[in-house]
């Protein structure tokens, strides 16, 4: 997915890039810092979709919207609150408030990613899919190679990760959550925050417990996962 960034301010710039590569298959296409530098931007790169920054030098964000000549989904993202009304009303795709929320912005970047249409081969040579290979996964004995198949979730664990297999066990390697998303398909893993990817198609069923958490089960596996509210509400949209 492309992304075209529009912000005066370099450091709200730079935490857009620090988060997008957590997520696999993002990427910055180009930045910039006014509306007249972006409108010519956009027409060359035609990106997946827009971040943009409400209050910058000359024109507001918002009139960028009004002059784009094809449409496009705009996230709007500032540190005003209050401009969240204009937001909707000109039909934004989202609303991000500075300082970044990075949980947050993986659940807009999931909805983003639902919603762009993905280019399909010619049907000629479109044939029945082919398995996912196994991947090679180290840790401090070496490595192992796992099949996405057996791959219930993987959890994050300071700069490791922990992942949790069909037959119950729980491996832990020795990369990190955003190392191991890049070797995961989506679909059908899913980002659900910071620290946790699940296998969606994998879940059977979700049962609620207190405090706005809930117990994940799974098909095939009498592994279960217990997964806090933000995480749950992700996971509700893609089943």
């Amino acid at each position: 997915m492309r992304l075209v960034v529009v912000d005066d301010e370099p450091p709200a710039r730079r935490a857009i890039q620090i988060a997008c590569r957590e997520h696999a298959g993002v990427e910055i296409v180009g930045e910039a810092s006014s509306v007249a530098e972006a409108l010519p931007l956009i027409e060359a790169e035609r990106p997946d979709a827009v971040i943009l920054d409400v209050t910058m030098p000359g024109e507001e964000g918002f009139h960028l919207i009004r002059q784009l000549e094809f449409p496009l989904p705009i996230i709007i993202y500032t540190g005003h609150a209050n401009r969240a009304l204009e937001a909707f009303e000109a039909e934004a795709f989202d609303f991000l408030l500075k300082p970044l929320d990075p949980a947050r912005f993986s659940r807009i970047l999931w909805r983003l990613r639902r919603s762009v249409p993905r280019p399909q081969p010619p049907a000629e040579i479109r044939g029945k899919p082919e398995s996912a290979a196994p991947l090679r996964v180290s840790n401090h004995r070496g490595y192992r190679l796992l099949h996405p198949d057996n791959i219930l979730a993987v959890e994050a664990e300071k700069d490791f990760c922990r992942i949790l297999l069909t037959s119950g066990e729980m491996f832990f390697a020795s990369q990190s959550i955003g190392r191991m998303q890049e070797k995961l398909m989506n679909p059908p893993f899913l980002r659900l925050g910071r620290s946790l990817i699940i296998n969606y198609r994998q879940v059977d069923r979700i049962e609620p417990l207190d405090n706005s958490r809930a117990n994940v089960r799974f098909r095939q596996s009498t592994a279960s996962l217990n997964i806090g509210r933000a995480a749950l509400s992700v996971l509700k949209r893609s089943l």
